[in-house]
């Protein structure tokens, strides 16, 4: 079974339920996210978002659940996360964000190294992944399987889901084709190994990179005019960390060759 195809079979009007219950609870739960963080003293910036974004990792699983089918469908074709292909994952994620992160440095400025801002880039390393989650959940699993329910193609049931993920993104036509290629790695990887466990390790290794770098820089305001020079990188690392990531997978998941037999 293709990881897209998951919620299959369903009656044809249990789809589009679905995508308005997720709808209903990605907006109800985000204005919520976002009135307890402002009462709590929080103020509009890359980790009031990257908080709010953690905060509706639920989502997804709720509306699986209310629409009767196993919310587990939404990890994998095993309906569990594969620890070991994380690990394995992981080989290639904790370089990414170093590298990231060395990237962010370089180009930020006079960095500003106070406890509050190192405790600010701890945190933005804690809880990335859960944003990363999120957002893979939502992009690469709930959505594809919705549209998985009335079509096999994987072009087209991850293809929808891009739209949305890159219209969340407020960036310039060049940052926007940046976010298009980064949607389609992650789409590929998912399809590829059948769940959406590399894709969060690479989503969340490309994130704790930019923020946790960000952090250093308090007065700099997120970048929404993205340069070639910027894009070029951020593309070239997405798709060289995708291609490596994947074949790192494969490698390790193909089953080994049969021996000669005995003379």
């Amino acid at each position: 079974m293709q990881f897209h195809l998951m919620a299959r079979p369903r009656r044809w009007w249990v789809p589009p339920i679905e995508a308005i219950i997720l709808a209903a609870l990605f907006l109800g739960l985000t204005i919520v996210a976002v009135v307890v963080l402002l009462a709590l003293g929080g103020e509009e910036s890359e980790a009031f978002d990257v908080f709010v974004m953690a905060l509706i990792l639920p989502v997804p699983f709720l509306a699986a659940w209310l629409t009767r089918r196993d919310p587990t469908q939404l990890l994998s074709v095993e309906r569990r996360t594969r620890w070991p292909l994380v690990a394995r994952s992981a080989l290639v994620a904790v370089p990414m964000a170093l590298l990231v992160f060395a990237y962010e440095m370089r180009a930020g400025g006079e960095a500003v190294f106070t406890t509050e801002t190192i405790v600010l880039a701890c945190l933005f390393v804690l809880v990335t992944p859960l944003q990363a989650a999120s957002e893979e959940l939502l992009f690469r699993a709930a959505l594809p399987q919705i549209a998985g329910s009335w079509v096999r193609s994987p072009w087209v049931a991850y293809g929808l889901a891009i739209l949305p993920f890159v219209y969340f993104h407020y960036y310039n036509w060049i940052g926007l084709i940046d976010i298009f290629i980064f949607a389609a790695c992650m789409s590929f990887l998912t399809w590829r190994t059948g769940g959406v466990e590399a894709a969060i390790a690479l989503h969340a290794a490309n994130n704790i990179g930019v923020f946790a770098a960000g952090a250093f820089f308090p007065g700099r305001v997120p970048a929404v005019d993205i340069d070639w020079p910027t894009a070029a990188f951020y593309i070239s690392v997405i798709v060289t960390a995708t291609a490596l990531t994947g074949w790192l997978l494969t490698r390790r998941d193909s089953p080994s060759p049969a021996q000669p037999p005995l003379p």
